[in-house]
């Protein structure tokens, strides 16, 4: 089954320090001042950065320069990503009067910078008399130049595809503009800086323009700080396009409206971004009911960042779609955008906005959200205890006693440890220790088997999640999203939509689900199951 799933690729949050050096790319070697002079009779006569993405990249700069003799030379690299930074030292290479620095580097996991990347550097040269010579900046952006990319843009959405034909372009930005215009009119917001969806042709291509560090599962990016998007889409119905799409975009709306002032923790970007899916996927539902009926959801401290194994990935993703569903149905949509307005200016952290949005703190949102889903609550109450009073002091008659000595016979010495007594604390304390290790085994080895168990059921969902049905579901008049019976809220205003379900619907059969051949099996999603409406289980 093609892995869809898409995270916000957050450098900060997983540990990585991208220092030192960063080597940028181009489509194809340019000459930048060609003939530009400085002071001391040195001439540029090339400037050049070449990439061979995602392999290598080649900075040269080529002077002349009669008389002088170069020592050494730097070359100073910044970018509007702070992790892309540093500065590298390059020997000459010098023939007659003209000098050549070339800096040719493999791009590994740490120095590999993100598509979108805006890269400033110059060169400066030292001489043999320690004089130095520092060159004017240059910029570039980073791009993976291995396609022939193809370019559309309307307003602040720009896609860029290739080996497709032209109406794929138009679609992949049509459904990107409504994709926008309802997350935006959902959280509150509107999009100030231009957002760029490069959308790769098949998986293979995907997988290898990221950083070696992402996950093989991750179906599509959102870089913080370059507005940069990458995804994978196969063609025109390919399902990436109504999931992925909004999801990666509410990433980059969200980050646009926050412009990164407050840190959000992942379970409310992933669960903000799966609920503006048009279409989350049909197993998350599944996942999430057997972690309630296993009483095995994730806490949410743990959720603050996103764990790296696909199965709990799995979980943690339908769980935050969930929590986030939860505070649409209980707290409304008008209150999200209150609550991301609160956190704009920067003034207040995400738990201060949440406690003065919704009166809760997060421990106790995820205490109510266990008790809704009628599980053990994860807050233990205080208990009352009830104060003793204190008693009043009485005047009492002082009574003078005569002392009178003790018997020395009568004290009872304390009795030594004896032999047997040893013998006994010693087995005692063994048998305890025996007692605390079997107990750990056995902790450890029902763990096992309970991983064990719940990689089972997931591979046994996978076979069996795309089944056949003749349930045929309405279309909301507001959002126009297909929707089973029993759809609760509207995805575009989270109003409440008709008790029944049907009224002032119109069946929508020509909606798109995917192509059969990307799922390991031979049915293709129904319309139930792509159902993007938050529909919960009822509360007894």
């Amino acid at each position: 089954m093609s892995k869809r799933l898409a995270i916000v690729f957050r450098m900060h949050r997983i540990g990585i320090l991208l220092c030192i050096t960063l080597f940028c790319l181009t489509a194809a070697p340019a000459s930048v001042h060609a003939q530009h002079t400085v002071a001391h009779s040195v001439t540029v006569l090339e400037q050049t950065q070449t990439i061979h993405y995602p392999d290598s990249i080649t900075f040269t700069l080529k002077v002349r320069a009669p008389g002088t003799t170069f020592s050494t030379a730097w070359i100073s690299i910044d970018s509007d990503t702070s992790s892309f930074q540093g500065v590298e030292q390059v020997t000459p290479r010098t023939s007659g009067d003209t000098t050549v620095f070339t800096l040719d580097q493999k791009l590994t996991k740490y120095n590999m910078p993100s598509v979108g990347t805006t890269v400033e550097y110059h060169w400066e040269l030292k001489d043999s008399a320690n004089n130095s010579e520092r060159l004017p900046s240059q910029k570039f952006l980073v791009f993976d130049n291995r396609f022939p990319w193809q370019s559309k843009q309307e307003g602040n959405i720009q896609i860029k595809w290739y080996n497709q034909p032209d109406e794929f372009g138009h679609i992949a930005l049509q459904k990107a503009k409504e994709a926008e215009q309802r997350i935006c009119q959902s959280l509150g917001t509107s999009l100030t800086e231009v957002i760029t969806i490069w959308i790769y042709g098949n998986r293979d291509d995907f997988q290898k323009s990221l950083p070696p560090q992402i996950s093989e599962w991750v179906g599509g990016v959102t870089f913080w700080g370059s507005h940069e998007i990458m995804m994978e889409a196969e063609g025109i119905g390919d399902l990436n396009l109504e999931s992925t799409l909004p999801h990666e975009l509410t990433h980059a709306i969200e980050m646009n409206m926050l412009q990164e002032k407050v840190r959000t923790p992942s379970w409310f970007d992933e669960g903000l971004a799966v609920y503006h899916e048009r279409f989350p996927r049909p197993q998350y539902q599944e996942i999430f009911e057997q972690a309630v009926k296993e009483n095995n959801l994730i806490p949410l401290v743990e959720l603050d960042t996103f764990p790296e194994e696909e199965l709990q990935a799995e979980l943690a993703y339908a769980q935050s779609w969930q929590l986030v569903s939860y505070l649409y149905t209980k707290y409304g949509a008008d209150k999200i955008r209150a609550f991301l307005n609160e956190m704009r200016p920067g003034d207040l952290s995400f738990e201060e906005a949440l406690k003065k949005t919704f009166g809760v703190d997060i421990t106790q949102l995820e205490n109510e959200w266990h008790l809704s889903l009628n599980l053990p609550a994860t807050l233990t109450p205080t208990p009352t205890t009830k104060v003793k009073e204190t008693p009043t002091a009485e005047i009492t008659p002082t009574v003078q006693v005569t002392p009178q000595s003790t018997p020395a016979s009568e004290v009872t010495p304390e009795e030594p440890l004896t032999q047997p007594n040893i013998l006994i604390i010693t087995g005692g304390s063994a048998i305890a220790v025996a007692a605390f290790l079997g107990i750990v085994f056995l902790l450890a080895n029902q763990h096992r088997l309970k991983k064990k168990r719940e990689r089972e059921w997931f591979e046994q969902q996978m076979v069996s999640i795309f089944t056949t049905s003749e349930t045929a579901g309405p279309v909301c008049p507001k959002c126009g999203y297909q929707n089973r019976i029993g759809a609760k809220f509207c995805r575009l205003d989270g109003e409440p939509l008709s008790q029944s379900g049907t009224s002032g619907f119109t069946p929508r059969p020509d909606l798109p689900y995917t192509h059969p051949d990307r799922y390991t099996v031979q049915h293709p999603p129904t319309q139930e199951q792509l159902d993007p409406h938050l529909s919960l289980p009822d509360q007894h």
